[in-house]
């Protein structure tokens, strides 16, 4: 199990390393042991601060963790270890981004972070440390603290194991500045599938970390963007994550966990729409509002989804509001209709359910309830349905990940021209 070891740190430092870049960078942005705990008075952090040779900042943050995690176990002492350290993490990831920024109209490498050696551990590299060591009091106890909440900053989250045309077509749902540490060990994690990465996510959620908290960024959305996410998302949805949220900033307005599966997972559209117990309502457009020098989202919601083969047939059924223009009735063959009371009944009795229970078909639809009814709940195949809407689910049911873009009706559409 790997994670991404590298702080963020100014791209311009990346891309021109030298043997003693290292030593100006730690200087500049006084990221050494004895910088960070220079007026640190306990024992047990001198004793590790004062060694020589002095440790590296890595090795250094290591053994404090291993020493506390291996002997006393103090909450107290894990907190003045970590508050100073993440005070300066904080300021080297806010440098990073902040040169990012500035370079990312730039068609160079520069405009770019990439992965560099150890120099400094990141939050989730922390949190499996104290994962590792079995220490579910230290988790518990800094999933209530503030310092660690910051971030995660996206510009590291270009990374090959995610799946996604850039945050900037998911950043309405990524508006918030924070996280918990379920989305800082998700969004730096290599995968999601090995049993020690599960196992870690597990204990984080049974520490009291919500998969969607709110006011926060959902550790559930970051998963989202990895190929092989099905077991987290189903661990998740036991743990009673909420797939129906929607952020005021979602430029679509339909569930969060939706956007970011059409537009990074499509994989993952037919389990988040039947774990969600979701009510989707489709206006006919959406007034976009330009903030900030960032353009909104205009066209008809129906006709942003029609991009996608096959997508329009899958959602009407979730819907409790519906309405298409001509164009997209006419090319998807699909047409506004009133929800049928059968239809609003079972969007209405999925939507009440919890998403643990929403896996469990059996406690879903009572046994006594005729065969054909409980198809219908659960959205398999039925009289009531059509044969349309069950292809274009199959259509996504596949054993391995596929792009976004075989999904796009025209495939010389540019996936980011609407945002």
């Amino acid at each position: 199990m790997v994670l991404d070891e590298a702080v963020d740190v100014p791209p311009s430092w990346h891309y021109n390393h030298k043997e003693d870049d290292e030593e100006k960078w730690l200087d500049s942005l006084e990221m050494r042991l004895a910088d960070i705990y220079r007026t640190a008075e306990i024992p047990e952090i001198r004793d590790v601060v004062d060694r020589e040779p002095p440790l590296s900042t890595f090795d250094g943050i290591k053994t404090l963790i291993t020493n506390i995690c291996q002997s006393t176990r103090d909450t107290y002492l894990l907190g003045e270890v970590l508050k100073p350290y993440i005070k300066k993490l904080d300021f080297a990831n806010n440098e990073c981004e902040s040169r990012r920024q500035r370079n990312r109209r730039a068609n160079t490498a520069k405009a770019h972070p990439v992965k560099i050696k150890k120099i400094a551990p990141t939050k989730g590299q922390l949190i499996l440390w104290l994962a590792e060591h079995g220490y579910v009091d230290g988790l518990k106890y800094l999933s209530g603290q503030s310092f660690m909440d910051t971030g995660p900053h996206f510009c590291r989250i270009v990374m090959d194991h995610y799946n996604c045309y850039g945050f900037p077509i998911c950043k309405g749902v990524f508006s918030y500045s924070s996280t918990n540490l379920l989305g800082h060990y998700i969004s730096e994690a290599s995968g999601l599938n090995d049993e020690k990465e599960l196992g870690v996510v597990q204990m984080l959620m049974d520490a009291g970390c919500d998969p969607t908290p709110l006011g926060k960024n959902s550790p559930l959305l970051l998963a989202l963007h990895y190929k092989d996410c099905i077991e987290v998302i189903r661990r998740m949805a036991k743990n009673d994550a909420d797939f129906g949220v929607i952020s005021l900033t979602n430029q679509l307005q339909i569930p969060d966990a939706l956007f970011v599966a059409i537009y990074a997972n499509h994989s993952m559209i037919p389990m988040i729409l039947m774990l969600g117990g979701m009510k989707i309502v489709m206006k006919p457009t959406v007034v976009g509002v330009v903030k900030n020098g960032s353009r909104k989202f205009k066209d008809s919601v129906c006709c942003e989804l029609a991009r996608f083969r096959g997508l329009l047939r899958i959602i009407i059924p979730f819907c409790s509001v519906l309405s298409l223009c001509d164009k997209c009735k006419e090319e998807t063959g699909c047409k506004t209709q009133i929800p049928t009371l059968m239809s609003l009944s079972r969007v209405a009795y999925r939507n009440g359910l919890r998403s643990s229970a929403l896996l469990d078909d059996d406690l879903v639809v009572p046994e006594t309830i005729p065969d054909y009814i409980r198809q219908y709940v659960l959205f398999k195949e039925n009289p009531f349905d059509g044969p349309e809407f069950f292809e274009a689910l199959k259509d996504r049911l596949q054993d391995e990940f596929q792009p976004v873009e075989d999904f796009l009706v025209d495939p010389t559409d540019n996936i980011t021209q609407n945002f």
